[in-house]
């Protein structure tokens, strides 16, 4: 049953036009992806991606890099596809989920590769609309793309501007695409526990008056769960004591790997090492509804390809090897006309488990916990958000120490990105979007935030500048007399 905004979300969806599909942490994005995805699939040529492997498989998609065959390392805004794909050309629609963890000089490769495409096709079939339809989903409040130091440094060269977080918004060619933003906020994964979805929508926009709250009604009872950390060494740590504590002998299952298969697209180790008592988490759904991707169990026995795991509900169930499919896309020609379908390239065989007495909250987004201990040193922008909003309830949150009001991290360009955009739905006219185009070229080539009110009365926004510039601007601002 689809909540009032996600029927929102799919006539915005079915309407044809470009749509940015968002909204708080569980109230159903990807459920959302799925229901349109599953209503199109027969009448249009659909690619559906993800930034990272993992992300790709949960939708049941390729990788951006895969589809769109983007350069590793770090793009430069001169840099442009050298050859369009036919599933490209043939595309009526494309789908990237996961939206936050693209960063801007990637999205900017995707957008230009997409008109070019819709360029190709319409010299072609110059009576024809080739206009796509491109769906973008997720929440930017969430963690920002992962982007190491050196990358950092290439890419304010390259761009010759300070990049920020580097979130897709920030391309230069998001605007050309004039979304539909659909912003959903009815949550699903915590709605039996009101009060605590009201102090994660606070606390997912800067509000830090949720932080009391929630340090005084989490459990001081530590939970036999999983432990969310904010760094990989604090997991693996106590991943490693944990494991060490357990006697007895270890089984170790080998991954059975056929066609292409990157290093990012699996969702589980080659070698898993497991031994009777050990805490781990399930990878998948079970058809049989008896756990989900993200349930923790205890082994009780290990098999020659097998292992059987004891869940909170108490049941025992045996875990057979699961075989993830790496897709790309195909130009197939039936009898009617030529279509884009999806093709396996590669395929991953390995039991869907991971060891799981921690996991960093990084690897923990798009999961849901009945239960967890967070330790709650954060230091990206949302990522305590993203840890505490993957609980359905504040009743199984265990703190491991005070949220501390530092901890709490947003970033001004998000905000002043939200803040920007309307929860606009579908363009009336023509005319509606001919405005919107108007009222984002008033902005300027690169994207400046809309001003907010801020409870003084204080306009502001963010501006991005060259870096060349940047001592002659601030020279500017300390030489001004303010009210």
């Amino acid at each position: 049953m689809l909540t009032k905004g996600q029927k929102k979300a799919m006539q915005a969806l079915n309407s044809g036009c470009n749509v940015f599909l968002s909204g708080e942490a569980g109230t159903g994005k990807s459920y959302v992806l799925t229901q349109f995805l599953r209503e199109i699939s027969d009448t249009k040529n659909v690619l559906v991606c993800a930034p990272t492997g993992i992300a790709a498989i949960n939708i049941h998609g390729s990788t951006l890099h895969r589809v769109f065959q983007i350069p590793l390392g770090p793009i430069s805004p001169t840099t442009n596809p050298l050859k369009i794909s036919g599933p490209l050309e043939k595309a009526d629609v494309i789908v990237i989920d996961e939206i936050s963890m693209c960063r801007f000089d990637i999205f900017e490769f995707v957008a230009k590769s997409i008109k070019r495409a819709e360029a190709k096709a319409q010299k072609k079939s110059p009576s024809k609309t080739t206009k796509k339809q491109l769906i973008v989903a997720g929440d930017f409040f969430q963690l920002p793309p992962v982007m190491t130091q050196k990358d950092r440094l290439i890419l304010e060269t390259y761009w010759d501007m300070d990049i920020g977080d580097g979130f897709a918004f920030e391309a230069p060619m998001w605007e050309n695409f004039d979304f539909a933003s659909i912003i959903l906020n009815e949550v699903v994964r915590q709605k039996d526990d009101v009060e605590f979805v009201t102090k994660l929508n606070q606390l997912r926009c800067g509000n830090k008056s949720g932080i009391e709250w929630i340090n005084i009604h989490a459990t001081p009872k530590k939970q036999k769960s999983i432990h969310l950390c904010g760094t990989n060494k604090m997991a693996e740590d106590i991943n490693m004591r944990e494991s060490k504590k357990l006697t007895g002998k270890s089984s170790t299952y080998c991954s059975d790997i056929s066609g292409s298969v990157n290093p990012t697209d699996k969702p589980t180790t080659d070698k898993l090492t497991l031994k009777v008592g050990m805490q781990v988490m399930t990878l998948v759904n079970d058809s049989k509804n008896r756990y989900q991707n993200g349930s923790i169990g205890i082994i009780t026995s290990l098999h020659d390809d097998t292992v059987d795991v004891s869940f909170a509900k108490g049941e025992n169930v045996e875990i057979t090897p699961h075989t993830w499919e790496i897709i790309d896309y195909k130009i197939t020609t039936g009898n009617e006309k030529s279509k884009v379908e999806e093709v396996v390239v590669g395929t991953f065989r390995q039991l869907p488990l991971r060891i799981a007495y921690a996991i960093t909250i990084h690897k923990s987004q798009g999961q849901t916990y009945d239960a967890a201990n967070l330790s709650p040193y954060c230091f990206a922008p949302g990522q305590l958000y993203v840890a505490l909003s993957r609980l359905t309830s504040i009743k199984g949150l265990h703190l491991c120490g005070q949220i501390m009001p530092q901890y709490l991290i947003t970033s001004q360009e998000v905000l002043d990105f939200y803040a920007s955009i309307e929860n606009t739905g579908i363009p009336e006219s023509e005319q509606a979007l001919e405005k919107k185009s108007v009222k984002n070229s008033k902005r300027g080539g690169a994207r400046v935030g809309a001003g907010r009110k801020q409870k003084y009365g204080v306009e502001t926004c963010t501006i991005r500048i060259p870096i060349s510039a940047k001592k002659d601007v601030l020279a500017f601002l300390a030489s001004r007399k303010w009210d």
